[in-house]
């Protein structure tokens, strides 16, 4: 039988509708324990596609093993929910919002095209896995392992101080009132160079010896620089610049701190080097370079140094409780 024009049309209507996703579904997952595609699961009884918002709401949820690579446009987990979610695979989402449950992810990927939130109630637990956040949106979530975000022609907004393993940025930009602390030196900070930063602050705090090349890094905030019980060297070569408001360098708990200056260039407001307690030392080596301070040096007790090549221009000195020599 052949179809009429009308039935031709009410067809491609019929069609344009599903493919469009105006028919997306909001599925409650209702068992106990049991593997996210398996259908009897869910209400409705369906495994969740691509164009729907999933929720788990239920007191009595267990566990859920994510067996199957998902991809779901919203995924929220509520305060009620006290089990558990297994990360087995890949998951692709839009929005990611755990105020409940505790979430593992293993070593898988998590894609999100716009927010991921982590809220006081929801426990995350990074293990090895990858975080790229591919769009414009919030980041919520205290540790992480590694994380991709601030994607070109995109913002990523961090709204909590963030303790990654690993950051690479995209070129877009990564704002925040708060910042990103690395409890160790990170391996590379991939992008920052070319990603706008409008962030408060930037913490590396080396707790290892480790001797680490920064890159180029420009922002309206503050840059630290420190370690715990640890000597660490960071190291500005000719060709990177830092443009920061104010620039600390301290070591702590009996750890040493120095920032060698090598053919690079600092614009800051000032540099802190050390702190007001004894245990703590840095030092600022002037090696090459240009070195460009609107107030000047602060050098906090005696275990903090700066040392300058002959032919370095000696900066202006606002607090000098250390040392400051010509070699």
């Amino acid at each position: 039988m052949k179809f009429s024009t009308f039935n031709k049309i009410a067809l491609t209507i019929v069609l344009t509708v599903m493919s469009s996703g105006i028919f997306a579904a909001t599925i409650k997952w209702t068992g106990s324990a049991g593997k996210w595609h398996d259908a009897k699961n869910w209400s409705p009884a369906q495994v969740p596609g691509k164009t729907d918002d999933v929720i788990f709401d239920s007191k009595n949820m267990t566990k859920v093993i994510i067996d199957q690579p998902v991809e779901v446009k919203k995924l929220e987990v509520t305060a009620n929910v006290k089990g558990i979610f297994k990360q087995l695979a890949d998951i692709t989402i839009t929005d990611f919002i755990l105020a409940g449950g505790k979430w593992y992810a293993g070593k898988e990927n998590i894609i999100c095209r716009r927010n991921f939130l982590i809220e006081s109630t929801g426990k995350f637990f990074k293990g090895a896995s990858t975080l790229a956040m591919t769009g414009t949106g919030s980041l919520k979530v205290m540790y992480l392992n590694n994380v991709i975000m601030a994607f070109k022609g995109h913002t990523t907004t961090l709204l909590r101080s963030l303790y990654p393993i690993n950051i690479e940025l995209r070129g877009g930009t990564l704002s925040g009132k708060t910042g990103i602390t690395y409890y160790d030196a990170p391996k590379s900070m991939k992008g920052f160079s070319t990603t706008k930063l409008e962030l408060r602050y930037i913490t590396i705090r080396a707790s290892k010896p480790c001797f680490m090349t920064l890159p180029s890094l420009t922002m309206n905030g503050k840059l630290y620089l420190n370690s715990i019980n640890t000597k660490a060297v960071y190291n500005l070569e000719k060709g990177s610049t830092l443009n920061v408001t104010d620039l600390g360098i301290c070591g702590n708990r009996n750890g040493t701190s120095e920032l060698v200056l090598d053919g690079g260039n600092i614009i800051a407001d000032r540099i802190y080097i050390g702190s007001n307690k004894k245990d703590s030392a840095g030092g600022l080596r002037l090696y090459g370079g240009k070195l460009t301070l609107k107030t000047g040096l602060y050098l906090y007790n005696k275990n903090s140094s700066v040392v300058l090549a002959d032919e370095f221009p000696k900066p202006k000195i606002k607090l000098n409780q250390g040392s400051v020599t010509t070699e």
